[in-house]
């Protein structure tokens, strides 16, 4: 067996892993008009009471990764730590002002892949860990898949123009389960659209704190006013 074949080999084995269990990938990202982006990615997979099923586990959650972020560990900005919560085990990855090209694809086949042309972001991915085909009689799979944990959520900074997911803002979400599938994309300006509403609110607020405050001195004032009586 060549060397390629082997590390095909290796990948599918993993790939059966992550299928043979739940899997719980959380992407919640926020893109700025300087082409950064900044949010939390979660790659986990569930464990089972097998010894070696955490290592099997991380193993197949590093195998989602290089198949749906390729380019995101090492890049700026990206801080990778491990991930371990509800028998779940994998990594977490937080963005702080990572540029863009971190969500490039690198060609494989699905992979989040976030581009701008010019005032315009183009954001494209598959989220698909559905079994080739149905399990074994016997076979045990970890958890329930139809609890499996598995969205995206992008933020754009200007109006989103196209999508297939669900918009709030401008903000995109898309959502599925071990069962299911979905083909993400969504089309946004870089422009700005303004304040957020809250950001309104506290100007408000503030201004009316000052005028209140403006109120309180000039009473303050005109009581402590001496007053002037007539020479009689």
């Amino acid at each position: 067996m060549t060397r390629s074949r082997k590390i095909l080999a290796a990948l599918g084995m993993l790939l059966v892993l992550a299928l043979a269990g739940c899997v719980r990938f959380q992407a919640d990202l926020r893109v700025s008009p300087e082409d950064t982006l900044d949010g939390d990615i979660v790659v986990a997979v569930i464990t089972n009471d097998e010894p070696d099923s955490a290592d099997k586990a991380r193993d197949a959650a590093d195998d989602i990764e290089a198949r749906l972020l390729p380019a995101l560990r090492g890049a700026d900005g990206v801080t990778a730590t491990p991930y371990e919560q509800d028998d779940y085990v994998g990594t977490r990855f937080s963005l702080a002002g990572t540029p863009i090209d971190a969500l490039n694809g690198g060609g494989s086949e699905g992979a989040l892949t976030l581009t701008r042309a010019g005032d315009e972001y183009d954001f494209t991915g598959t989220l698909d860990f559905t079994p080739d085909s149905e399990p074994t009689p016997g076979e045990e799979v970890d958890g329930d898949p139809g609890d499996a944990d598995i969205s995206v959520s992008i933020a754009f900074p200007g109006e989103v123009l196209e999508h297939n997911g669900e918009l709030q803002g401008s903000s995109v979400t898309w959502t599925t389960t071990l069962e299911g599938s979905v083909d993400m994309h969504a089309r946004a300006s870089a422009i700005p659209s303004g304040p957020p509403w809250w950001l309104w609110a506290i100007a408000a607020g503030a201004a009316l704190l000052i005028a209140l405050a403006v109120v309180v001195v000039v009473i303050r004032l005109r009581r402590r006013a001496p007053v002037n009586t007539p020479a009689g």
